[in-house]
C-alpha cells in the first residue's frame, strides 16, 4: 500500500506538471519550450513595450484617420512580426544564415509594406505622418545588429525628427491630437532604445540551450485586405508588398571545414614550390596569333582561344543586380495647392508662378533648372541630383532631402534653409536673408555665398567636424565647431 500511495503521489505531481506546461521529460520545442520562452524577461518587456507605447500610437492613428490609421496598422504588423521573431528567439537557438532569412521574411514583408505605402502616398495630406513612420520603421532591424544594436534605433529616431517637426510646425496650436502623434511615435522609439539596453545590450540575444530555430515558427497571422475607408472607423493595413530586403543581411563566415570529407593532398603544391626557377619550365610559349597585339581579330573578345585556329567564344554579360528602373515621364503641374515637378532629366527651363497658398515640391529631377516666381508658402527639394532652383520668396523654408549637387539662390525673403542628407549644396543668400536660419544634418560640402552691397559674393563653408566634451560643473554636454573647421 506505500509503494501505492507513493506511485500515486508521483503521478500526481507528474499531470500537475504537464498541465502547467512544465513537464520534465517535454522534448526540445515542446510545450515547456514554449512556456519558458513566453516567460522569459526579453519577451515581457517587449509586450510591455507595446502595451505602454506602441498601442497608444495605434490608436491615435486609427482616431486621426485617412493615412495615418493606414500606416498605423501597417507599423503595428512590423511590430507583431517581430515580437513573434523574439519570442522564437527566446526559444531557440540561432539557426543556420539561410533559415534565419527565411526567419526573418515577416518582418521584411512588414517593413517593406511600410516604405513602399509611404512612396505611392507622396500626394497624400499626411505624407509628412507617412515619413516619419517610413524613417523611423528601419530601427526594427535592430535585431541583426552588433555588437551595438542601440545607436542604430537612436539614428532612426533622429531621421523621423526630420519630418515630426513639420507635422510639429503644421499642426502645433491648431490640433494638439496630431502634436501627441509626434510624440507618441518618438517616446515609442526611445523606449525601445531602452529595451535594448536592459535585454539584448550586444546584440538580439538567442536561447543557446533550445534547438535551432525554424522559419514556420515567426509567421504572424495574416490580416484582413484593406477596403476603403468609410470614416466609420479604422482603416484596415494594405496588404503585403513584395519581399525585398531592407533588414541588412547577417555576415556569413567562412564555411565551416568538412569534418568527414578527404584531406587535400598539398604535396603537389610544395613539390612545386620547391623547384625554385625550374618552376616555369612546363608553360606553354605563347605564339603570336595568341597575343592581341600582333592578332586584331583577338581584340573583339577577352578570350584567347585555347588552340590556333579555334573561335573565341565572346563572353556573356553578366547579369545586373536587380531589374532597371522604369524611367517615368516628367511632371510639372498644380496639384490642389502643390507644385508637382517630378522626373525632369536634362531640362533648364523649367518655370512656376505661384503664391503664398501653394508649395513647390521636386522629386528626382535631374540636370534640371527650375525657377519659382512670387511669393511661396515652401520649397522642397528631394532625391535630386545636379538641379539649381532660383526662387523670389518662401514664406516657411527651403528645404532640401537626400540631394547631391545643388545649388540654390533666393532673390527674395527665406527665413529657414533646411539641409539634410544631402552631398553638395550651395546656397546664395540674398542680403533680405541674411537673417535666415540655416539648419543642417547629415551633410558635407555646404558653403553659404553671402552678398555686400556690391552685389559681390563672399563664400563661408558650413562646418561639418564638431568637438564635443562633458563639462562636469555643469554636467551638460558641450559641442563646439572644431577650429581648423571652422
Amino acid at each position: 500500500m506505500e509503494k501505492l500511495e507513493s506511485l500515486v503521489v508521483r503521478l500526481e505531481k507528474a499531470v500537475s506538471q504537464l498541465e502547467s506546461g512544465r513537464g520534465a521529460g517535454s522534448p526540445p520545442g515542446g510545450s515547456g519550450d514554449t512556456a519558458d520562452a513566453i516567460d522569459s524577461v526579453s519577451y515581457k518587456d517587449y509586450n510591455d513595450w507595446i502595451q505602454a507605447y506602441v498601442t497608444p500610437f495605434i490608436e491615435l492613428s486609427n482616431k486621426l484617420g485617412d493615412d495615418v490609421a493606414k500606416m498605423g496598422n501597417l507599423f503595428n504588423a512590423a511590430v507583431m512580426a517581430q515580437r513573434q521573431f523574439i519570442l522564437m528567439a527566446a526559444k531557440h537557438s540561432k539557426p543556420a544564415d539561410s533559415d534565419l532569412q527565411k526567419c526573418l521574411e515577416p518582418q521584411v514583408k512588414a517593413i517593406t509594406a511600410v516604405t513602399e505605402f509611404r512612396e505611392s502616398s507622396r500626394r497624400s495630406k499626411f505624407f509628412n505622418h507617412l515619413s516619419s513612420v517610413s524613417e523611423a520603421i528601419p530601427a526594427l532591424s535592430w535585431i541583426l545588429i552588433s555588437p551595438t544594436p542601440g545607436p542604430h534605433v537612436k539614428e532612426m529616431k533622429d531621421a523621423a525628427m526630420f519630418y515630426t517637426n513639420r507635422v510639429l510646425k503644421d499642426y502645433k496650436g491648431k490640433d494638439e491630437d496630431h502634436v501627441q502623434w509626434t510624440k507618441l511615435l518618438l517616446g515609442a522609439l526611445n523606449e525601445l532604445i531602452n529595451f535594448i539596453k536592459k535585454n539584448h545590450t550586444t546584440g538580439l540575444v538567442w536561447n543557446v540551450k533550445g534547438t535551432p530555430a525554424s522559419p514556420s515558427g515567426t509567421r504572424p497571422p495574416i490580416a484582413p485586405k484593406p477596403k476603403a475607408s468609410s470614416g466609420g472607423g479604422p482603416p484596415p493595413p494594405p496588404p503585403p508588398a513584395a519581399p525585398a530586403a531592407p533588414l541588412p543581411p547577417p555576415p556569413s563566415g567562412p564555411p565551416p571545414a568538412s569534418a568527414s570529407g578527404p584531406e587535400v593532398d598539398t604535396s603537389a603544391l610544395f613539390a612545386s614550390i620547391n623547384k625554385g626557377g625550374d618552376i616555369t619550365k612546363g608553360l606553354k610559349k605563347v605564339t603570336s596569333d595568341m597575343q592581341t597585339h600582333k592578332n586584331p581579330n583577338l581584340r573583339d573578345t577577352s578570350v584567347v582561344p585555347s588552340k590556333p585556329g579555334s573561335k573565341a567564344a565572346a563572353p556573356k554579360p553578366k547579369p545586373k543586380f536587380g531589374s532597371t528602373p522604369v524611367k517615368k515621364d516628367p511632371v510639372t503641374q498644380l496639384d490642389g495647392k502643390k507644385w508637382m515637378i517630378e522626373y525632369h532629366d536634362g531640362n533648364k527651363d523649367i518655370s512656376v508662378e505661384a503664391n503664398m497658398k501653394q508649395t513647390v515640391y521636386i522629386y528626382k529631377c535631374v540636370n534640371s533648372t527650375i525657377k519659382v516666381s512670387g511669393k511661396v508658402n515652401s520649397i522642397t527639394l528631394d532625391s535630386c541630383k545636379k538641379c539649381a532652383i532660383v526662387f523670389e520668396n518662401s514664406v516657411a523654408a527651403l528645404e532640401v532631402i537626400g540631394s547631391q549637387s545643388i545649388q540654390a539662390q533666393v532673390t527674395g525673403k527665406v527665413p529657414i534653409v533646411n539641409v539634410d542628407k544631402t552631398d553638395g549644396f550651395q546656397l546664395y543668400l540674398s542680403l533680405e536673408s541674411l537673417d535666415a536660419d540655416i539648419v543642417t544634418a547629415k551633410v558635407s560640402e555646404v558653403n553659404i555665398m553671402i552678398p555686400d552691397e556690391n552685389g559681390e559674393y563672399l563664400e563661408k563653408p558650413v562646418v561639418e567636424q564638431f568637438r564635443t566634451y562633458w563639462d562636469p560643473k555643469k554636467k551638460i554636454l558641450i559641442t563646439e565647431p572644431v577650429e581648423i573647421a571652422a
